[in-house]
């Protein structure tokens, strides 16, 4: 077996029932790989038993580690502060609910081995109902073709990157992150490889629709100027439509003398007008809230507990 180790950081939120098989599933694939691991479960203020349950693994296994945080910060700080204690050669990241299949975990090592810096999964065979899919495919397709960041369609979080990628992530100071953005953002080599996205353990979906419209905000804001500049551009046309409308009514009013038709065409642009502010307004009101977070500098996340040795530690005040 190889004297590398593998780390697997594991974001849970009320999964208690997961972590046992989850912790089995990765373990067994990555020997069946040669290699030694750890495994980091970030709890992430659950309120179900999810740290007892870790506690319980790592009596068993000290190769379980746990980082309690002080309260729900979000899966992608909850990742973050697992790469910040990660200390294996390379990282695996995946979901605590057995959606993301721990049985392919030997291919990303394998081409981890080939020399790839980072190996991502492009999403296949989602088992989510109809809704659910059209709307990650939509948010997929449409932050690929709006973010100067161009992150595949369908490549998730579910990945293994090598300890020069998560050096470089780790410097990373940024509030309100989305990691897949981030994780091409660095570079180096990297790949995709097709992985069928299974159903959940329990078949309850722990995410809302509304929250994931806010994690495809996040994402598109922080990789991508294209609402800002489309903001101006709204503003330009509607500068021009007023202009052509202007002269329209100098011509009607002094050139041909006909009678101007009345309140539905006013009220229909004083609506138009309107409502075309408004949706301005709100970007550059998602962009300021954004700046607001990160002139703060508070903590990216707050750690109440930790269980297990850890390799490497980095304050979570920096």
């Amino acid at each position: 077996m190889s004297q590398q180790v593998v780390s697997v950081v594991i974001p849970a939120y009320n999964e208690a029932g997961a972590i046992e098989p989850v912790y089995r599933a990765a373990g067994e694939a990555i020997e069946q790989a040669g290699f030694n691991f750890e495994i980091i479960f970030v709890n992430d203020g659950s309120r179900d038993g999810t740290d007892e349950e870790v506690a319980a693994l790592h009596e068993k296994d000290h190769r379980v580690k746990l980082i309690n945080l002080s309260r729900n910060f979000g899966q992608h700080v909850a990742v973050t502060a697992g790469l910040e204690h990660a200390s294996g050669s390379a990282v695996i990241l995946m979901d605590c609910d057995l959606q993301d299949d721990p049985s392919t975990l030997p291919r990303f090592i394998q081409m981890w081995q080939e020399g790839y810096d980072v190996v991502y999964a492009l999403r296949t065979d989602r088992k989510e109902n109809f809704l659910k899919r059209l709307a990650f495919s939509a948010f997929h397709r449409v932050n690929h073709a709006l973010s100067e960041i161009h992150v595949p369609s369908d490549a998730g979080l579910f990945c293994i990157m090598s300890r020069r990628v998560i050096d470089e992530l780790n410097r990373f100071k940024e509030r309100n992150r989305y990691l897949p953005g981030l994780r091409f953002w660095v570079g180096f080599k990297q790949t995709g490889i097709q992985v069928p996205r299974l159903a959940r353990y329990d078949d309850k979906p722990r995410v809302s629709l509304s929250r994931l419209v806010l994690l495809s905000m996040d994402s598109l804001i922080s990789s991508s100027k294209v609402p800002l500049r489309l903001a101006t551009f709204l503003g330009f046309l509607m500068f021009c439509f007023a202009a052509v409308l202007s002269a329209y009514v100098i011509y009607s009013k002094y050139i041909s003398f006909k009678a101007i038709p009345g309140w539905a065409s006013e009220v229909g642009l004083i609506l138009f007008f309107g409502s075309t502010q408004f949706i301005i307004l709100g970007i550059l009101g998602e962009y300021i809230a954004r700046i607001y977070d990160e002139v703060k500098m508070r903590p990216l996340y707050i750690v109440e507990t930790k269980l297990g040795a850890f390799g490497f530690q980095k304050s979570e005040s920096e």
